[in-house]
């Protein structure tokens, strides 16, 4: 899966964001995977799957993200 990251100015300030696309299974898949390794959306990350954006408020987190999804 092709995956942009970009530095969000809007959504979540100073968070960094992974900005993908994919059919519903695998963006169900992402979004169960996130909440298995980060838990619940709000703190770690932002669930914008919906959209095919992830945002995290830490690099390493999106580091693993990348790791695993790219």
């Amino acid at each position: 899966m092709y995956i942009h990251i970009y530095k969000s100015s809007m959504m979540e300030k100073d968070w960094l964001v992974a900005a993908f696309g994919g059919d519903m299974p695998l963006l169900t898949e992402v979004k169960q995977w996130c909440k298995e390794t980060y838990g619940v959306p709000g703190l770690r990350w932002k669930d914008y799957v919906h959209f095919g954006e992830i945002a995290f408020s830490d690099e390493k987190d999106l580091t693993l993200f990348l790791l695993r999804w790219q």
